[in-house]
């Protein structure tokens, strides 16, 4: 094979894909692989078996070795690991060291913790030995302590959870690539102890930690302000220092991959570390072996991230390959480097840094000379420098964004048409910072005189690219909103960015390609055309809160409700505009508020300022706060056209589906609304052919006897409970007479209401209604073609339900003791 590591990465990778997405047990893949190694053997020995049969047999059994260790790695848990303790109602005490250097935030520490024992309040069970990590979130006023501290806490330890919205987060991915299964808050004195100081004097701590403290004080000590946050960001990605309008600069231009330490800096890293060690008369292969440690020291610097890991990889190889005067191929080299990470870390095929670092990568490796043949022969062969950093810039920098754009759009939703040119611009001034940044640091070692000369024309680089990031971000439409794509749309992408990159060379071939591209084309638009037109709404998990999007067959968009508002939560910026931008909806044509509680309305002046708006419809009542003072000068602001409704009033006049106001009538109307607030919120009832919805508020009893005596037609498909469930709404009579086959809530995760009432549960289940909480669930989809409707939530089962010991993981054979914990330690 001419790049046989890439075949196997190839074969590996789709093993690790397996794995995640299946739910096969280890015992059943490694008997399964175990079985194929005599075949392997006996084929190769006696040569009775084909050689084409050998080399996809082969590959199966890598696949099936790369499923086998992901399976490993994620579900086999010992039953004293810190994950099969969280999410408890009593809390816990844990004691354990922090194994990283803590991360100070403006109102709390966070700490890394490796635990060894744990125990339960109120449990029969003492103090048990125990393993795994957890981030320990610590208040500002107690003392958080510092990397090899041995610590005791106690508190509530909760799990990470999965991506609770349609676009947001996946914390349980993101923290579980890292081993880290809990976290706890703590922020009283007795629930956080320094026991000892570390004493045994670790790598980290007698190496890593004093340079990567060197780094920082030069920095601190030579310069300040935005200059001094970027440079640490650049140097040693840190962003956290980082001025909001500064990321918010290069997030618009696409670059804010430059915050994130990549193969460019590791690329001069290893170019300045050849260059002084040949100065200071080292022979070659003493400075390959010394740029290698270097390199080492700098991986682990910046927290062994993948990037990192992967361009000292490859930067090793390449110079032990040009040591020894071999030929080496980049392709190949990536893919032994991707490898070794996923080897250590099979998670890391998941994680965002991962995917960016090796997909811009390998589209610089193959993508650079394709698109530059495509340029002009005049500029393709001249050697005039500004021809060059034309050409190469942009080549470089347009075969990175060509390939990494599927993934910035499923995950940000968003792309920056302008980034190719800012780099042209912008990478020179990177590199050049890089370079001063790394001799201000090694001239303090020596004289913090001459590391502040460095740092003075540091300086003026600095400035100089965040005055052309700025500018640039002010041109109109550098960064564009689009849709997440489905998954299928991103394999076909890659697959023809594949086929521009290495097109079939015979024409029979490529005509064969161009009709299924055709046939494939045509059967997606008249898919798109022929599927059913469905009523889609989503209740959106914004905690103790309502949020309510529907999208009607027409394309008719509302949303009912906002959800809460806090000075430390906005559920529009964190929620409900990340929600719309991965569904591709730039406008509202309908937003409802339901009654003037933030808990209703505090995302909304976050979802104007973001997104076009048709209209707003209101209830009654104008409460006297600052914050709804602010909501209606952000109606003004954006000029949208407030109506207010009442009981009897229809959407009807929007022309594009049926829907009635059954409340609140001119007796719960007022300001202030004589029976509170919340009775006097609106209730809409949504028809779809067969289908139907009630949509409640928060009315309670007063309000829902109400409706019962007036006796509208409540009858309905699908009911929101009323005011999260609680004991005061739901009456006997109003379920009745709805006669819900599903009962959607909108409830917060262990809120302090204790909402839904465990009364009101029963009370919908003896009315033989399916149950689905937003706390359990997460976001709840449904979906009506106006005959039948179903229903789809965001969190199914726990992850920890498919976790399996070590002894289930092998068939029941029972580890304990020595070698049990042996194993496993393996394993992780």
């Amino acid at each position: 094979m001419r790049l046989p590591a890439l075949t196997v990465a190839i074969c590996y990778v789709c093993g690790l894909l397996a794995g995640h997405y299946t739910q096969l047990t280890p015992s059943l893949l490694g008997a399964t692989v175990a079985a194929g190694l005599p075949v392997i053997y006996g084929g190769r020995r006696w040569g009775h078996v084909p050689d084409w049969f050998l080399s996809l047999f082969l590959c199966l059994l890598l696949v099936g070795s790369g499923a086998l260790w992901y399976t490993i790695h994620t579900r086999v848990m010992p039953q004293n690991h810190v994950g099969r303790f969280c999410d408890r109602e009593d809390p816990v005490s844990l004691t354990g060291v922090i194994v990283r250097d803590p991360d100070v935030r403006d109102r709390y520490t966070l700490l890394t913790v490796e635990i060894d024992s744990i125990s339960v309040f109120r449990s029969e069970a003492g103090l048990n030995s125990a393993t795994g990590r957890v981030v320990v979130r610590v208040g500002q006023a107690l003392v958080p302590g510092t990397y090899g501290d041995r610590v005791r806490v106690i508190g509530r330890l909760r799990s990470p959870t999965p991506a609770r919205n349609p676009g947001g987060f996946d914390a349980w991915m993101y923290y579980t690539g890292q081993d880290i299964y809990g976290f706890i808050s703590v922020r009283e004195p007795a629930g956080f102890t320094i026991l000892a100081s570390l004493t045994e004097p670790t790598f980290y701590m007698v190496v890593v930690r004093p340079l990567k403290k060197h780094i920082e004080r030069t920095i601190d000590r030579t310069l300040d302000g935005a200059p001094s946050a970027l440079v640490k960001g650049i140097l040693l990605g840190q962003r956290r220092q980082l001025p909001e309008d500064l990321l918010s600069t290069f997030t618009a231009i696409g670059l804010s991959h430059i915050l994130a330490v990549s193969g460019l800096h590791v690329g001069i890293i290893t170019l300045i570390g050849m260059t002084l060690f040949s100065v200071l008369r080292f022979p070659r292969p003493a400075a390959v072996c010394a740029t290698l440690v270097t390199l080492i020291l700098y991986a682990f610097i910046t927290d062994l991230t993948p990037s990192v890991v992967r361009s000292s990889i490859m930067a090793g190889l390449l110079l032990i390959g040009d040591l020894l005067d071999r030929n080496t191929d980049s392709v190949n080299i990536l893919a032994v480097a991707a490898l070794v990470i996923l080897i250590i870390w099979p998670e890391a095929l998941f994680a965002l840094s991962f995917q960016l670092s090796f997909v811009a990568t390998l589209s610089i490796v193959t993508g650079y000379g394709r698109l530059k043949g495509l340029l002009p022969e005049r500029m393709r062969r001249s050697h005039e420098w500004w021809a060059r950093w034309l050409r190469d810039g942009l080549a470089v920098s347009l075969a990175a964004q060509l390939g990494t754009v599927p993934i910035i759009a499923y995950t940000f939703f968003q792309t920056a048409w302008i980034a190719p040119v800012a780099n042209l611009f912008i990478g020179p001034l990177v590199f050049l910072t890089t370079t001063l940044g790394v001799l201000a640091v090694i001239a303090a070692l020596f004289s913090l005189s001459v590391a502040g000369l460095f740092s003075a024309a540091n300086w003026l680089v600095l400035e100089t690219m965040i005055q052309i990031s700025t500018l640039m971000a002010l041109i109109p439409g550098s960064l564009i909103h689009i849709p997440r794509p489905p998954l299928i749309g991103v394999f076909v992408y890659y697959l023809l960015f594949l086929i521009l990159l290495y097109p079939p060379r015979t024409l029979a071939v490529r005509r064969v390609v161009a009709c299924i591209g055709i046939a494939a084309a045509i059967a997606f638009g008249v898919y798109q055309i022929v599927k059913p037109k469905e009523l889609t709404i989503t209740m959106i998990d914004v905690g103790q809160g309502d949020a309510i999007y529907v999208v009607y067959p027409d394309g008719y968009t509302m949303l009912i409700d906002g959800g809460p508002y806090s000075p430390t939560f906005d559920s529009g910026t964190r929620i409900i505009v990340p929600f719309l931008r991965a569904n591709g909806k730039p406008r509202i044509d309908t937003i409802i508020v339901t009654h003037p509680h933030t808990d209703h309305y505090g995302g909304f002046p976050a979802v104007l300022d973001e997104v076009e708006v048709g209209e707003i419809i209101t209830g009654d009542g104008t409460p006297d706060s600052p914050y709804y003072r602010f909501w209606q000068r952000t109606i003004e602001k954006h000029q949208v056209p407030v109506r207010s409704v009442s009981a009897g009033d229809s959407l009807w006049g929007n022309g594009h589906f049926r829907g009635v106001f059954l409340h609140p009538t001119p007796a719960f109307k007022g300001n202030p609304p004589p029976y509170g607030p919340n009775n006097a919120s609106l209730v809409l009832k949504l028809i779809h052919g067969e289908f139907s919805i009630l949509l409640t508020g928060d009315v309670e009893e007063e309000a829902e006897h109400r409706l019962v005596a007036s006796r509208p037609d409540l009858r309905s498909t699908v009911i929101k409970a009323p005011h999260h469930g609680s004991n005061t709404s739901s009456i006997t009579e109003l379920v009745e007479m709805v006669q819900p086959r599903a009962v959607l809530i909108s409830v917060g995760l262990r809120n302090h209401f204790n909402h839904p009432s465990p009364v009101v549960l029963e009370r919908y289940k003896a009315a033989g209604a399916d149950v689905y909480r937003t706390d359990e669930r997460g976001a709840i989809i449904l979906r009506s073609d106006g005959a039948d409707f179903r229903i789809e939530t965001m969190i199914g089962a726990s992850p920890q339900s498919t976790w399996l010991t070590p002894s289930e993981a092998l068939g029941g054979i029972n580890l304990t003791g020595f070698w049990g914990i042996s194993i496993f330690r393996l394993f992780r």
